[in-house]
Protein backbone atom coordinates (compact mmCIF):
# COMPACT_ATOMS: atom_id res chain seq x y z
CA UNK A 1 0.00 0.00 0.00
CA UNK A 2 1.45 3.45 -0.94
CA UNK A 3 1.00 6.41 0.66
CA UNK A 4 -1.27 9.09 0.01
CA UNK A 5 -0.24 12.38 -0.90
CA UNK A 6 -2.14 14.95 0.70
CA UNK A 7 -1.86 18.19 -0.05
CA UNK A 8 -3.55 19.77 3.39
CA UNK A 9 -0.88 17.23 5.31
CA UNK A 10 1.48 18.95 3.48
CA UNK A 11 1.26 22.34 3.41
CA UNK A 12 0.72 22.32 7.43
CA UNK A 13 4.01 20.27 7.75
CA UNK A 14 5.38 23.33 5.99
CA UNK A 15 3.82 25.93 8.15
CA UNK A 16 5.16 23.88 11.18
CA UNK A 17 8.84 24.05 9.92
CA UNK A 18 8.60 27.86 8.92
CA UNK A 19 7.23 28.68 12.52
CA UNK A 20 9.75 26.53 14.38
CA UNK A 21 12.51 27.89 11.94
CA UNK A 22 10.98 31.43 12.85
CA UNK A 23 11.22 30.27 17.42
CA UNK A 24 15.05 29.22 16.79
CA UNK A 25 15.89 32.61 15.12
CA UNK A 26 13.74 34.38 18.47
CA UNK A 27 16.08 32.32 20.35
CA UNK A 28 18.86 32.73 18.77
CA UNK A 29 18.63 36.26 19.08
CA UNK A 30 17.87 36.03 22.88
CA UNK A 31 20.59 33.79 22.59
CA UNK A 32 23.17 36.49 21.58
CA UNK A 33 21.30 39.14 23.90
CA UNK A 34 21.72 36.94 27.04
CA UNK A 35 25.45 36.76 26.19
CA UNK A 36 25.96 40.31 25.54
CA UNK A 37 24.46 41.21 29.31
CA UNK A 38 26.36 38.50 30.67
CA UNK A 39 29.97 39.13 28.92
CA UNK A 40 29.19 43.32 30.60
CA UNK A 41 28.02 41.99 33.91
CA UNK A 42 30.94 39.96 34.26
CA UNK A 43 33.17 43.10 33.35
CA UNK A 44 31.29 44.88 35.65
CA UNK A 45 31.97 42.86 38.52
CA UNK A 46 35.77 41.71 37.29
CA UNK A 47 36.66 45.64 37.63
CA UNK A 48 34.70 46.33 41.09
CA UNK A 49 35.80 42.50 42.70
CA UNK A 50 39.17 42.39 40.97
CA UNK A 51 37.92 39.23 39.22
CA UNK A 52 40.18 37.28 36.52
CA UNK A 53 38.85 35.58 33.81
CA UNK A 54 40.33 32.37 34.59
CA UNK A 55 38.00 32.43 38.07
CA UNK A 56 34.88 32.54 36.06
CA UNK A 57 35.88 29.59 33.33
CA UNK A 58 36.57 27.73 36.92
CA UNK A 59 32.94 28.59 38.28
CA UNK A 60 31.49 28.03 34.65
CA UNK A 61 33.20 24.32 34.62
CA UNK A 62 32.01 23.86 38.13
CA UNK A 63 28.28 24.72 37.48
CA UNK A 64 28.43 22.55 34.66
CA UNK A 65 29.85 19.33 36.56
CA UNK A 66 27.06 19.89 39.21
CA UNK A 67 24.75 20.06 36.43
CA UNK A 68 25.83 16.54 34.80
CA UNK A 69 26.21 14.97 38.12
CA UNK A 70 22.11 16.21 38.91
CA UNK A 71 21.71 14.63 35.97
CA UNK A 72 23.16 11.14 36.54
CA UNK A 73 20.88 11.25 40.39
CA UNK A 74 18.71 8.44 40.90
CA UNK A 75 15.09 8.48 42.35
CA UNK A 76 14.87 6.82 45.34
CA UNK A 77 11.35 5.17 44.27
CA UNK A 78 11.69 3.76 40.88
CA UNK A 79 16.00 3.74 40.76
CA UNK A 80 15.17 5.87 37.42
CA UNK A 81 17.48 9.41 36.20
CA UNK A 82 16.53 12.24 37.88
CA UNK A 83 16.93 14.42 34.81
Amino acid sequence: MQPVFRQETANDLIREVQSLAQKVGQLEKRLDKYSSVLKAVFELMRAELNLEPAALHEKVADALRERTERAKALCSGCNRPLG
